[in-house]
Formats: C-alpha cells, sequence, structure tokens
C-alpha cells in the first residue's frame, strides 16, 4: 500500500509531467507485481489457518488490488500445479498460435497447417508478448471468465480496483494521462510477470502426459533460481521453485529450509535439482524458444 502511496504523491506534487507519469508508472507496476506474489501466498492457502480467511483475502488483493479474478487465477494457476508443462492440460505452457515450445508441439503444429506464424522468430516477438499479456489477453478475460461463471463477486472486487484507481489519477492528470499511467503499469506489470513465471519452466520436459510420478513430473519440469536478497523481492521467493511445487501450501519464507532436503531426497532417487542464475534462467527462455 505505501509503493502505491508513493504513486499518487508522485503525480499530486510532480504534476502531470511526463516524468512524473513515467516514475508513478514504475512504482504502481512495483506494487502491482507485488501485489500479484502477495495473492499468491492467500490462493496458495500459505498465510492464514482458516481457509475463509484466505478466501476474502485472496479476494481482496487479487481484486482491490490488483484488478484481477479469484476464481480465474485459482482455476489457471491449480491447472499448472497439477499438470506442469503437460501439452493442453498446463495453462502457463507456451504455446499455438503464438508459440511452439518443445520437440512434439512444432511438428503437430506443422501437420496441421501450413500457414503459421513465423516461429523461428518467436524469441524475439515474446518480447512484445510480454508486454501486452496482462493488460490485453489477461485482464479482458477477467470479466468473461467472471460473468460466465456467475462469480459476481469477482466482477464487484475486479471494478474496485478502477473505481478507487480512477477518481485518485483522473482529477490530476486528465483522461490521457490517465490511459497513460495505466499502460506504462501494465505494460512494465506484465513484463515482470511474463519473466519470472516462464524463466523456471519453459525448457523443460513440455510434452505430452507421461507415466510418471507426481515428484518426477514436477522435478523434470521445473528449475531453481539462485537465492539472493533481490532474487527473493524480484521473484517473489518463486526462485526457490522447485519447493514451491512441492509444498504448494507451505509460506514462501520457508522454502529455503526445506532446500537441503529436497536436494538429497533428489540425489537419492536420481532427480535432477538444477539451479540457475536469473540472467540465465531469463535467457533461457529465450534460447529455448529459438530451438523449438
Amino acid at each position: 500500500m505505501m509503493i502505491y502511496l508513493a504513486a499518487y504523491l508522485t503525480v499530486l506534487y510532480g504534476g502531470d509531467g511526463l516524468m512524473a507519469v513515467l516514475l508513478s508508472g514504475v512504482l504502481l507496476a512495483t506494487g502491482q507485481q507485488q501485489a500479484g506474489w502477495l495473492q499468491h501466498d492467500f490462493g496458495h492457502l500459505s498465510v492464514f489457518k482458516t481457509m475463509w480467511m484466505e478466501n476474502l483475502w485472496h479476494q481482496v488483493t487479487i481484486g482491490l488490488l490488483k484488478g484481477a479474478s479469484s476464481g480465474l487465477w485459482r482455476d489457471f494457476h491449480y491447472r499448472h500445479h497439477a499438470k506442469t508443462n503437460v501439452m493442453e492440460k498446463d495453462p502457463d505452457i507456451l504455446e499455438p498460435p503464438l508459440f511452439v515450445i518443445g520437440d512434439i508441439m512444432p511438428v503437430e503444429e506443422a501437420k496441421k497447417s501450413k500457414k503459421t506464424l513465423p516461429y523461428n522468430f518467436q524469441h524475439l516477438y515474446y518480447i512484445v508478448v510480454a508486454v501486452i499479456w496482462l493488460f490485453v489477453p489477461y485482464h479482458s478475460s477477467v470479466f468473461l471468465f467472471s460473468i460466465r461463471r456467475q462469480r459476481w463477486q469477482d466482477v464487484a472486487f475486479s471494478m474496485s480496483f478502477y473505481a478507487v484507481f480512477l477518481p485518485l489519477f483522473l482529477p490530476q492528470l486528465g483522461l490521457s494521462k490517465t490511459i497513460m499511467l495505466y499502460i506504462v503499469m501494465r505494460a512494465l506489470e506484465s513484463q515482470w510477470y511474463c519473466w519470472v513465471t516462464q524463466m523456471t519452466h519453459t525448457g523443460l520436459g513440455v510434452g505430452r502426459e507421461k507415466n510418471e510420478s507426481w515428484m518426477a513430473m514436477q522435478m523434470n519440469g521445473t528449475f531453481n533460481v539462485e537465492q539472493g536478497l533481490f532474487n527473493d523481492w524480484f521473484t517473489g521467493h518463486l526462485n526457490f521453485h522447485i519447493e514451491h511445487h512441492l509444498f504448494p501450501t507451505m509460506p514462501r519464507h520457508n522454502f529455503y529450509k526445506i532446500s537441503p532436503l529436497v536436494k538429497s531426497v533428489c540425489k537419492k532417487h536420481g532427480l535432477d535439482y538444477e539451479v540457475k542464475s536469473l540472467g540465465e534462467a531469463f535467457a533461457n527462455i529465450l534460447r529455448y524458444s529459438n530451438c523449438s
């Protein structure tokens, strides 16, 4: 909330100049993504002891603070955890028509049609897609999903974000610069979200569902990013992604404590426990997209 307040004070006292709008947009994007990690905690039932408190604060955080839908997030994210990197079952996989990832997906897409996107350049246009992903496809689907499922509480909480955002910034900036502020906020948030959520899965075991244990599926489709103050903050502790997938209801500040135990179990059963630097993880998205 302090970051949101700082964003408002930036335009209140800094005026409606370009620099003030950009700085406010950066602050809002930071607040949005940190609220994203917080709602992730509530969504995984890892904060409170009672279900109703987790559900309430998930609704408040993802709706009021982010303008998104609790129901849509749960539908997507729980399927991602259940079928990690399984084609047509994991909604977090980069899939056609925009992307083809892995060894199977490019072949199947080529068989369907000779008229396809220039996938040999997908590692380049991924950067563009990452700018618009959240505030064009995702946020447009928030209301469609909620209305179709008749989740009226999600509609109300999602609308509450705009009921706060517009009265705060519209009088200070006017319509055109308020729209500019919103675009800057969503574009930066979208980049942040896409790179962090894709970096620990892209390139690992994408394909059809296999006859393997649940732990093997998680380990074959996930790796970690190095621990550090910045990495922990920037990724919402999802740099310990192996631990998160194995223990999804565990509070994130405990991941580092069980990491040695997970390593020992993986060593015992011949499973890879892979750790990359943040730069290597980001580069892995582009490298693997270019190889597919």
